[in-house]
């Protein structure tokens, strides 16, 4: 309730060989299925369409989109929040996972809070699946800019935000206005 959704996006700073993201749902996914998952705490990862990525690959996620970052992943996660809302996310699975009071991890302690109920309200059921789903979500090859020694790389442009890689060489220094929007720069 009075929330817009949370469109975002993923920059894969750096990932393990074999690490990835769980994005959407596979093929064959009901409803039914998904939710009889959660309620017998069974792995719902296997659900998942499960993406190996690697440094530099990018992802636009839509609101109403599951999704889950790996184990052995370091990312940067631009997104966007409505004006006057919270940006909530909604938690529909926590891998099984127990805490205890001081929240660390306790195969005796209590799980954390789910949002089942209202997760099922918000997620896109209906939407493309399986292979298809993660080729629509995968930013393609980024658009390379060079700007003397320094290289810019255009790595998504959305109606909510654009992302862009800058490498500064040969001491060069970064100057831009932003007086138009909001900019956040992250030093990597």
């Amino acid at each position: 309730p009075d929330e817009s959704g949370k469109p975002e996006s993923w920059y894969i700073l750096e990932a393990e060989p074999g690490c990835g993201l769980y994005l959407g749902l596979r093929e064959g996914v009901s409803r039914a299925s998904l939710r009889e998952a959660i309620e017998r705490e069974e792995d719902v990862s296997r659900l998942l369409n499960f993406v190996e990525v690697h440094s530099g690959d990018f992802f636009v996620i839509e609101a109403g989109t599951i999704h889950a970052i790996g184990a052995g992943v370091t990312l940067i996660e631009p997104q966007k929040i409505a004006p006057k809302r919270s940006g909530k996310t909604y938690r529909l699975w926590d891998w099984n996972r127990r805490y205890d009071a001081q929240g660390r991890k306790d195969p005796h302690g209590a799980p954390r809070e789910l949002h089942v109920d209202d997760s099922f309200r918000v997620i896109d059921f209906d939407g493309l699946r399986g292979g298809a789903f993660v080729r629509q979500i995968r930013s393609p090859q980024p658009v390379m800019r060079q700007n003397g020694a320094s290289v810019e790389r255009l790595c998504a442009e959305t109606p909510h935000f654009g992302v862009s890689q800058l490498v500064l060489q040969d001491g060069n220094a970064l100057e831009q206005t932003c007086a138009a929007s909001f900019h956040g720069l992250v030093v990597y």
